[in-house]
């Protein structure tokens, strides 16, 4: 059996402490019997199963676009960056692309979108002008927290047809 040295520092045995208690705070819970609270306190957005799968391929469309656009950045070639920037900062988000969908969407939802289509534009004008990193980890800090602020607000809740 391999053996690797512990390395032990002053105080250590308070973080086996602080690790037991949490841990026996979380067993007592699972096994008080009693019913949990639904954590999940985010506004519900009724939709039918069709309206998922549109929101659910907008979301996965805009991720592909991140990525590729972090693809592109880490190799410098900011021509690609500010294309397919630009190009996703003008793809429909789900409102966009069926009108029954956008009656069920809250305004704060389609206001969020706005921040994503922003934050798309601003990393394209970036790549445009040269580049700058920070300008261009502006635009992405304010895309990916437009998705943030959206998914910690809302959830989708499934009607049948």
């Amino acid at each position: 059996m391999l053996r690797l040295p512990m390395r032990i520092q002053p105080n250590h045995h308070l973080r086996f402490v602080a690790v037991g208690l949490l841990l026996g705070g979380l067993v007592g819970v699972a096994c008080s019997g009693e019913e949990p609270v639904d954590p999940d306190a985010r506004l519900s957005v009724r939709v039918t199963p069709a309206h998922r799968a549109v929101v659910g391929e907008v979301m996965r469309r805009n991720l592909s676009s991140i990525h590729q656009i972090s693809t592109a950045a880490a190799r410098g070639d900011l021509r690609t960056v500010a294309s397919l920037a630009d190009e996703a900062s003008k793809a429909p988000g789900p409102g966009g692309t069926d009108p029954t969908l956008r009656a069920r969407l809250p305004q704060g939802w389609l206001d969020i979108g706005k921040g994503v289509d922003a934050g798309f534009a601003e990393i394209a004008t970036a790549a445009r002008s040269g580049g700058a990193p920070a300008q261009m980890n502006a635009g992405m800090a304010s895309l990916t927290g437009a998705c943030l602020s959206c998914h910690t607000t809302y959830r989708l809740v499934v009607e049948e047809d």
